[in-house]
C-alpha cells in the first residue's frame, strides 16, 4: 500500500499499487505536488498531516486548520445549548400542561403563560439563554405571576451557569 501525501503535506488517501499509477495517470497536473509514501496511516486524526522530519503523521496545528477546530467547537456549543434550551422548555411546558390538567391553573390562563412567553421560549429553544433571560426580565412577573416567573428564571439562569461560566 501507498499513502499519498498532498500539497502542504496533508494526507490524500490510501492506494494501491494501480490505483496509485491510474491516479498520477489521471491527474499529471496535481500528481507534481504530490508523493507517495510507504508509511502507514492508520486513521484516528482530525487532519491527518505528513511530519517528514520524523517520518510520522501529525495532526495539523495550521492557522486554518485552528480557525476549522475552534469554529467547529463554537458550532458544537451552540447546537449543546440548543438541545438544552429544548429539553428545559419542554419540561416546563409538560409542568404547565399537567397543572392545567390538574385544575391548578385555567385554560385560559395556561395560553396566557404561552403567549406572553413565546418571546423567552423562542430564545430559550435556540439556546440563547441570556438573551431568554433578557426577554424574560422585560416581561417581569405581573401577568404571568411571581411563583412562574421564578421558576422560569431559575432555570435560565441554571443554564447560563452551566454553558457561559
Amino acid at each position: 500500500m501507498k499513502y499519498r501525501v498532498k500539497e502542504n503535506n496533508l494526507y490524500g488517501g490510501k492506494y494501491t499499487i494501480d490505483q496509485m499509477n491510474k491516479w498520477i495517470e489521471n491527474n499529471p497536473i496535481e500528481a507534481q505536488n504530490t508523493t507517495f509514501i510507504d508509511v502507514e496511516y492508520t486513521g484516528g486524526l482530525l487532519i491527518p498531516v505528513f511530519d517528514g522530519a520524523s517520518n510520522t503523521w501529525i495532526e495539523s496545528s495550521s492557522q486554518a486548520d485552528s480557525e476549522n477546530n475552534d469554529l467547529q467547537k463554537e458550532f458544537n456549543l451552540y447546537s449543546e445549548r440548543q438541545s438544552e434550551g429544548i429539553n428545559r422548555y419542554l419540561k416546563l411546558a409538560a409542568e404547565f400542561r399537567l397543572k392545567k390538567l390538574n385544575g391548578d391553573i385555567t385554560d385560559s390562563f395556561h395560553k396566557t403563560i404561552e403567549e406572553t412567553l413565546r418571546p423567552v421560549r423562542d430564545e430559550f429553544v435556540n439556546g440563547q439563554f441570556i438573551t431568554s433571560k433578557e426577554k424574560l426580565e422585560e416581561i417581569g412577573s405581573g401577568v404571568i405571576g411571581q411563583q412562574i416567573y421564578d421558576q422560569i428564571h431559575s432555570s435560565i439562569l441554571e443554564a447560563i451557569n452551566e454553558f457561559y461560566i
